[in-house]
């Protein structure tokens, strides 16, 4: 997991330092649950932040050069 101090390993760590992450490489376009008193559908979305749009820019274009 790039960026996870914990569960990250070392290749993961230097990854996340060349890529100027200062945090985990974590998203969840969308999360739905049930409100466990209301019984509501909560429905949570949001897009990719951009500093994780721009690691993966960067890791494209990387592919893209290894090919």
């Amino acid at each position: 997991i790039i960026g996870d101090g914990i569960y990250g390993s070392s290749k993961s760590k230097k990854m996340a330092e060349e890529l100027g992450m200062g945090r985990q490489f974590l998203h969840a376009k969308r999360l739905e649950f049930t409100h466990p008193v209301t019984g509501k559908q909560i429905v949570l979305e949001d897009k990719l932040a951009d500093d994780l749009l721009r690691c993966l820019k960067i890791l494209r274009r990387r592919v893209k050069m290894a090919d």
